[in-house]
């Protein structure tokens, strides 16, 4: 009751933020003389909005449906707690250990402040992702989710995707995605949205070091997009192919970045890639700007190798529970 009780609070409150921001940037102008915002920045900023508007509202009927003990919103809660983990975790190691840049006559205490204030800010849903996953996992709180509960016994781990170890065709659970593997599936799903702010800012796609620009690039990014969202897609419902395909883009896009990131010309490609993005086209960028980015992208490739272990790991039970779904069409 109180996880739905915040999850509710917490998806109101976003839900209010996202849409008075939406309407500041769909009806509010600039004031007179105020630097005018960079071409595609506005249609992508309401875009973004309108997608966590979209987001909190789902939070908010995930809550109530938490209260009334519904299935489907204990995996939507572990799979949003899980991307959260991940991107708050993300956040809080750059917060922690990635150097500030600095300028003349910035007072000494303003580094350890801006660190405190990303802990404060992304260390809250860090602790609440991680208490989500505990809390939605535990048995107690599994059988309450469960049609058949009152035949569960106590001590017996359920996790999303594994069936009881009975026989009887009423203890027999329901195949589904294995709970890391929705998560994967998720931040897939989440992730394709990024399209909006990809197109609006004209970001070139950087394969294997080298950045292809235009309708090239665009295209790049939409097909990737389109493949996330089929191969998160089809880990939810189980699609044999999907594991495949989700692996592929992986790997794809670990080798591309990796191979990016240690060649010679990184910086040149950095430079070129900025320059032709309409939001920070025309500013300037110091060595030390470049050398920040450089490491907190290799940091970024824990990610995509986590992802991977975790397809990898998680094969032989999403492959199997593919199989129940299909012997049962």
């Amino acid at each position: 009751m109180a996880a739905a009780v915040i999850e509710i609070i917490c998806s109101v409150l976003a839900a209010l933020c996202a849409g008075f921001a939406f309407l500041m940037f769909l009806v509010i102008p600039l004031p007179t003389g105020s630097p005018q915002l960079p071409s595609g920045v506005k249609p992508m900023m309401e875009a973004m909005m309108l997608l966590f508007l979209a987001l909190a509202i789902l939070g908010i009927f995930t809550g109530i449906g938490l209260i009334r003990l519904k299935g489907w919103a204990r995996i939507i809660t572990l799979v949003w707690a899980g991307i959260s983990a991940i991107f708050s975790s993300f956040i809080l190691l750059f917060a922690m250990f990635m150097p500030f840049s600095t300028v003349p006559n910035q007072p000494a205490e303003s580094v350890p402040l801006a660190r405190l204030v990303l802990a404060f800010f992304y260390g809250i849903p860090f602790v609440i992702a991680v208490w989500w996953l505990i809390l939605f996992t535990r048995t107690a709180i599994v059988s309450q989710f469960s049609t058949s509960n009152a035949s569960i016994p106590p001590g017996l781990a359920v996790l999303p995707g594994e069936s009881f170890p009975f026989t009887a065709p009423a203890l027999a659970a329901k195949p589904s995605c294995p709970l890391p593997l929705a998560v994967v599936a998720g931040f897939f799903i989440f992730s394709s949205f990024s399209l909006a702010f990809l197109v609006f800012s004209h970001m070139p796609a950087v394969i294997l070091g080298r950045a292809i620009h235009g309708p090239s690039g665009t295209g790049i990014w939409v097909l990737s997009c389109a493949l996330y969202l089929i191969a998160g897609i089809g880990l939810l419902l189980l699609k044999p192919w999907s594991h495949a395909l989700a692996m592929g883009i992986q790997f794809f896009w670990l080798l591309s970045g990796t191979i990016s990131m240690l060649s010679s010309n990184y910086e040149k490609v950095l430079r070129e890639t900025l320059a032709s993005m309409s939001m920070t086209s025309g500013q300037t960028y110091t060595a030390d700007y470049f050398r920040y980015i450089r490491s907190f992208s290799l940091i970024g490739l824990m990610f995509p190798v986590a992802i991977l272990g975790v397809l990898i790991y998680y094969r032989p039970r999403f492959l199997e529970s593919a199989s129940r779904v299909s012997s049962k069409l």
